[in-house]
C-alpha cells in the first residue's frame, strides 16, 4: 500500500513536471508570438510610413505630368504656328516665282524676306567682276532647272565693299535675271535662317584670303558660322583661291574645320582644294569644274545682246592686269590677224584705274560693259586674248581660238583646266613666240568636247544628287513636323 501510494505521488509529481514544462514552452511561445506581433506591428507602421511616401511621389509625379503637358502643349502651339507660315511662305514664293515668269512688270527681287526658299546661294556675283556674277547665275539656273526655288544672298562686305554701289553692270544683270536676297550686313545674317530652308556655297574664291579675313573680317559667314544648327549645308566648286601659305593658329583651324564638318557635301573647284580639305580640316571632299561649265553656250545666249556695238571682226581682249609685255603680246597678234581689237577690262574699279594708263595702241577701248554685252563680244570674237580665269572657260564654252597670258594671282585653277583637256600650249602665255605658236596650232575642239562633256555630266549629275538628298532630309523634316501640327490640333482641340 505504502508503495503504491509512493508510485502515485511520483507519477503526480512527474505530471507537474510536464505541466510545468508545458507552462513553460506555453509561455516561450507566448513570448516568440507577442515578439512576432511586435515585428509585424513594426512592418505596418513601415508599410504605413511607405504608403504615405508614395502617396507624397504620386501627388509629385502627378503635377510633374501636369507641367510637361503643358510644356508639350506650347511647344505644339509654338510649332504649329511656325509650320503653317513656313507653309504659307513657300506658298508665295511659289506665287512669286510664278508671277515673275509671268510677267515682265514684277521685280524679282522684291522683298524676299518674306517668302521661304530651298536654297540660299552664297556667291561673289556682286564684286565688280563679269565671272564671279556668270559662275553665281549658272549655279542659280543649275538649281531652278533642277526644280528648286533659290535666292542670291546679297552680302557686299565679302567683296570689300560697304558703300552699296547699286548700278553696276554685275548688279544689274543679276538683279534682272534672278533673285536676289536685300543687301545684308554680316551682322545681319542670321535672318537667312528664315528666308532660306537649305544653303549651298558657290564657287570663285569664296574661301580665299586666309584665317584673318574670313574668321576676322568676315566673322566665318562664308563658311556657314551664320547658319543654325539642322539647316543643310553644301558646297560646289567653291574655291580657297590664294589659301596657300597663310599662317594660323590650332585654334582658328579648328574653328573653320568645325564648321565644314557641318556640311553635308563638300566639293571644290580646284584639286589643290582636296588636300587642303583633307589635310588642314579634316574634311573630305570632291573636285568638280566651276558652274559656268554646267550651263550649255545656248543657255547664254538667251541673255547676250543681240544688238551690242561691236565691229564685224575682232579680237576680243579681256585684261586684268593691262601691263606693257601683255599689250605688246595683243598688238602683235592685231597685227598678224590684221584685225581689230576690242580691249575691255574687269569691272573692278582699281583695274579700270590701272586701264587708264596704258592706253597706248589704236584699239577700240571699252571701260566697261553690260554682262549680255562682254558674253556677245566673246561669242561673236575671232579670237580672244585673256589673262582671266573666266575669260579662258567661256572661249572654250563658245568654242573660240584664244590665248590665255599668264594669270595676276597665280596659275592654280588655270593649271588644272590645262591638264585636264591637254591645253598646255594656250595657257600662260609669256611671249610673242608663244601667240604665233598658239596661232598656227588652231585648237580642235572635237576631243576637248568629249572630255568636257563626261565631266559636265558627271558633275551635274553630283550636284542633282547632293540637292536631292539634302531635299529629301528637309522633307522628312517637314512631314515630322506636319505630323506633330496633326497631334497638337487634337490635343488643342480636346483643351478647347
Amino acid at each position: 500500500m505504502i508503495l503504491d501510494k509512493i508510485i502515485n505521488k511520483f507519477n503526480h509529481y512527474m505530471s507537474l513536471n510536464t505541466i510545468h514544462d508545458k507552462i513553460i514552452k506555453s509561455q516561450h511561445s507566448q513570448k516568440e508570438l507577442f515578439g512576432l506581433g511586435s515585428i509585424i506591428e513594426q512592418r505596418l507602421i513601415n508599410t504605413e510610413d511607405r504608403l504615405i511616401h508614395v502617396e507624397e511621389r504620386v501627388e509629385h509625379t502627378e503635377e510633374r505630368l501636369k507641367i510637361v503637358d503643358e510644356d508639350k502643349i506650347e511647344d505644339m502651339r509654338s510649332r504649329l504656328i511656325h509650320i503653317e507660315d513656313k507653309i504659307n511662305r513657300l506658298l508665295e514664293a511659289e506665287l512669286i516665282k510664278y508671277n515673275k515668269k509671268a510677267s515682265l512688270d514684277v521685280s524679282p527681287h522684291c522683298e524676299t524676306e518674306a517668302f521661304q526658299y530651298d536654297y540660299g546661294i552664297f556667291g561673289m556675283w556682286f564684286t565688280q567682276n563679269y565671272g564671279a556674277a556668270l559662275t553665281s547665275y549658272a549655279l542659280y539656273k543649275e538649281l531652278e532647272q533642277f526644280g528648286y526655288s533659290a535666292v542670291l544672298i546679297d552680302l557686299p562686305q565679302i567683296g570689300g565693299r560697304v558703300d552699296h554701289i547699286m548700278n553696276t553692270p554685275d548688279r544689274m544683270f543679276m538683279k534682272a535675271n534672278t533673285f536676289t536676297t536685300e543687301i545684308l550686313d554680316v551682322n545681319e545674317a542670321n535672318v537667312l535662317n528664315s528666308i532660306c530652308d537649305s544653303f549651298i556655297f558657290g564657287s570663285d574664291s569664296l574661301w580665299g584670303g586666309g584665317y584673318e579675313y574670313q574668321l576676322y573680317s568676315l566673322d566665318g559667314i562664308l563658311f556657314g558660322s551664320k547658319i543654325r544648327n539642322g539647316k543643310n549645308i553644301v558646297s560646289f566648286s567653291t574655291s580657297f583661291g590664294s589659301w596657300e601659305g597663310t599662317s594660323c593658329s590650332s585654334v582658328e583651324q579648328q574653328y573653320v574645320s568645325m564648321l565644314l564638318k557641318r556640311f553635308q557635301h563638300i566639293s571644290v573647284r580646284e584639286k589643290s582644294g582636296i588636300a587642303l580639305c583633307e589635310e588642314e580640316f579634316g574634311v573630305k571632299a570632291s573636285w568638280t569644274l566651276d558652274p559656268v561649265w554646267l550651263l550649255p553656250a545656248e543657255e547664254y545666249e538667251k541673255v547676250m545682246d543681240s544688238e551690242a556695238d561691236l565691229p564685224d571682226e575682232f579680237i576680243f581682249a579681256y585684261i586684268f592686269q593691262p601691263l606693257p609685255d601683255k599689250l605688246n603680246m595683243i598688238k602683235y597678234l592685231s597685227d598678224k590677224l590684221g584685225k581689230k581689237v576690242v580691249f575691255v577690262p574687269d569691272l573692278n574699279e582699281e583695274h579700270r584705274r590701272q586701264f587708264g594708263e596704258f592706253k597706248i595702241y589704236d584699239f577700240i577701248y571699252y571701260d566697261s560693259m553690260t554682262v549680255p554685252v562682254w558674253l556677245t563680244a566673246v561669242k561673236n570674237a575671232d579670237f580672244v586674248i585673256t589673262d582671266s580665269y573666266h575669260g579662258m572657260c567661256f572661249s572654250i564654252i563658245f568654242r573660240k581660238q584664244f590665248a590665255a597670258l599668264y594669270p595676276r594671282d597665280g596659275m592654280g585653277r588655270f593649271a588644272d583646266i590645262q591638264s585636264f583637256l591637254n591645253i598646255s600650249d594656250r595657257i600662260n602665255i609669256r611671249s610673242t613666240d608663244e601667240i604665233e605658236k598658239a596661232l598656227f596650232r588652231p585648237i580642235d575642239y572635237t576631243e576637248i568636247e568629249s572630255i568636257l562633256n563626261k565631266k559636265i555630266e558627271h558633275d551635274r549629275d553630283e550636284l542633282r544628287d547632293t540637292l536631292k538628298k539634302t531635299r529629301v532630309k528637309y522633307m522628312d523634316t517637314l512631314i515630322k513636323e506636319l505630323e506633330d501640327v496633326i497631334l497638337a490640333k487634337k490635343i488643342l482641340k480636346k483643351l478647347n
